[in-house]
Order: structure tokens, then C-alpha cells, then sequence
């Protein structure tokens, strides 16, 4: 051990022994060099803390001047003489969370909680822009969840400005897992918080009245399944409801006496009510007479899911909507009429006859 006055000079002259050195700093207590025997040079502190004695590597030498080094050993004694102990709050730092614990944790919990389309969304949203590849490198880095900042986020609003609406979703989805980290203790701050939604065009589409004729004829002339779908479009078509709610509608949710449709377990959580015509309520009598399925559109087997009961429901129209648009509207501006629009078009009949 060696006590001189420390600087850049000096530190470059020193020379490599058979043993570890150390030369400590006359000015400033407990600030020193230590130099290994393969000529590795390090500024290190020794300081007292928590009843511990404790001496750590602020820096190798290469990396950082005399004068930094020095600035950081002060604030290091400063601290352990208030108690603060360098060597454990790095260890913490260490040992903080980062983005994967984050999603970890939020698909052992909130996740769960969604519904399973939701679910599905939220992990394309994870795994396209935040967790990327099949090595899930995160969008930030190595960087602690409290190292993320506002203009992080922003940086990531700038890549996806040409897709506005997919940044929309992945910034809700980010406010909710940082507010999570902040009722976990994580962070002290929601680093979304201010970062600006784009705006969204309203593109609420549906099938002119004059084109529901041509839709009707062609669901009349439609045989098996494709039978099946287009009274499932009907469905949509005569009560507003969500393809979903249609799929999986079941006899037992109709009441034929007073024209009722009862959907529970709704995407509000909320039993809706759904009424239907006279015509319609025939239409789905006559269904009922000919199933033997608790459900309005069972599925045949080819179509089952692995796993799934005899008695199932179909899961999509997609591919019949699809030869829908191709038969009616290919080349035109109606093409991009999707089937959610459905429910669209009922509420704008009922607007068109004062309802």
C-alpha cells in the first residue's frame, strides 16, 4: 500500500508487480488504485456502511479520468456516512426489473383476465414490437424498466407512424403494464404517460341499401355450410350482434315468445338484449325443429378443433365472407366491406326508417 496524491500522470507510471497493489489518495480518505498483477488498473473506495467495511471498483482506469473517479468516491463516503451502502443499492440495481419480467408478470396476471381474442392480440402486439424475434430482443435494450423514458416511447411512435392505429393499441397495452410496474413498486413514474395517440380516421363502412338485395339473393341460393354461414350473417344482419355473439348464440338464450335474444357474458361482462321480427323468429323455429345441437350453428367434425366436444360451434365465417365480396363487389369500393360491418348496415336501416 502506497499513499501519494493521485492523478492521471501518475496512475499511467505505475507499474505491474507479482502481487495486488493498491496506492490511495492523500486528498480524499479511503479513494484509491489497485492494480493487478496483469496490469489491470481500477479506482476503487473504501468506505464503512451498515456496520460493514466495504471496498468496491468504481471504474477501470482506462474508462474514466482521475477527477470523475475522485467526484464519484466523495459521493460514495457521502452517502455511507448517511447510511446508504454503494455495494448493495448496485446489487438492487442489478436485480431490478426489466421489460421480460414485466410481461412476465403481466400475462400471469391482468393477461388472464382478458378475453381470449384479447389475449391473442395482446401477445401479437408483445412479440412484434416490444419482445422481437425468436430471442425476444426488447425494443429497449438491456435498460431497466427505470431507465425507460417518455422518449423511448416516442422513439417507437416514430417507427410505427405509418401504422397509427397498431401504435394506438401497443400504447394502450404499454400505459396498462407500466401502470401495473408502478403498483408493483417497480417504477415511480409511467413513462407513456404523454406520449400522444395518432389520430384515427373513423371508418365505420356498411352495405348500401341498394346491394342488400344482391346479398340476400346470393345467401338464398347457398347450399351446406355455406347455408349455415349465411344465416349466420342474417343473424348479424336482423339484431346488430357481434359475430361472436352469433357463433356461439345457443337455443336456450331465445325467448320465440316474446322475440328475445338473451347474450350473456357480453364483452362489457353485461346480459344484452337483442330483439327480432316476426319473420326472423320463424326462420329460427324452423332451424331449431331440424337441430340436434344446443347450439344455432354446429359445427360438422371436420371442422372441430382438436380437443374440442362433439357438439361445437363454428368459430368463423371469414373464408364464406370472403366469396361473398368476391362474387359481389370484386373490383369495387364495396370489397372492403368486412363482416363486422354487418352490424353497420343494421343500424343504418334502422336510422333510415326512423328508429
Amino acid at each position: 500500500m502506497k499513499d501519494c496524491r493521485l492523478t492521471d500522470k501518475y496512475i499511467k507510471a505505475i507499474s505491474a508487480s507479482t502481487k495486488l497493489q493498491f496506492y490511495w489518495d492523500k486528498d480524499l480518505k479511503g479513494f484509491g488504485v489497485q492494480v493487478t498483477p496483469r496490469g489491470i488498473k481500477s479506482f476503487v473506495v473504501t468506505y464503512r456502511a451498515t456496520g460493514h467495511q466495504n471496498r468496491t471498483v468504481i471504474a477501470k482506469c482506462d474508462f474514466t479520468s482521475t477527477t470523475g473517479a475522485r467526484a464519484k468516491a466523495k459521493k460514495i463516503l457521502v452517502d455511507a456516512h448517511e447510511g446508504i451502502d454503494f455495494h448493495q443499492e448496485r446489487q438492487k440495481e442489478r436485480k431490478a426489473p426489466r421489460l421480460k419480467d414485466l410481461v412476465e408478470d403481466y400475462f400471469e396476471g391482468h393477461w388472464t383476465t382478458k378475453a381470449p381474442k384479447s389475449q391473442r392480440e395482446d401477445q401479437k402486439l408483445i412479440y412484434s414490437h416490444l419482445l422481437i424475434g425468436t430471442r425476444r430482443k426488447c425494443v429497449f435494450n438491456s435498460k431497466r424498466l427505470t431507465e425507460i423514458t417518455r422518449n423511448d416511447v416516442l422513439k417507437i411512435r416514430q417507427k410505427l407512424s405509418k401504422t397509427p392505429v397498431q401504435f394506438n393499441r401497443l400504447r394502450s397495452l404499454l400505459s396498462k403494464m407500466f401502470n401495473i410496474a408502478q403498483e408493483n413498486g417497480w417504477i415511480n413514474r409511467n413513462p407513456v404517460k404523454g406520449v400522444p395517440l395518432f389520430k384515427e380516421e373513423a371508418k365505420e363502412r356498411y352495405i348500401p341499401m341498394r346491394e342488400l338485395e344482391r346479398v340476400f339473393k346470393y345467401f338464398r341460393a347457398c347450399e351446406g355450410n355455406d347455408l349455415t354461414f349465411s344465416r349466420v350473417a342474417l343473424l348479424m344482419l336482423h339484431t346488430g350482434c357481434r359475430k361472436g355473439e352469433a357463433l356461439k348464440a345457443s337455443w336456450d338464450q331465445f325467448d320465440f315468445k316474446n322475440r328475445v335474444w338473451l347474450i350473456p357474458n357480453t364483452k362489457t361482462g353485461d346480459t344484452k338484449r337483442k330483439n327480432f321480427n316476426h319473420e326472423w323468429s320463424e326462420v329460427l323455429q324452423g332451424m331449431k325443429a331440424q337441430s340436434n345441437s344446443k347450439y344455432l350453428f354446429p359445427s360438422n367434425r371436420s371442422h372441430l378443433q382438436k380437443g374440442a366436444s362433439k357438439d361445437a360451434h363454428f368459430t368463423d365465417i371469414k373464408n364464406f365472407w370472403n366469396k361473398v365480396r368476391d362474387a359481389l363487389w370484386k373490383g369495387t369500393d364495396n370489397y372492403s366491406i368486412r363482416i363486422y360491418d354487418l352490424r353497420h348496415t343494421y343500424a343504418s336501416v334502422l336510422a333510415s326508417e326512423g328508429v
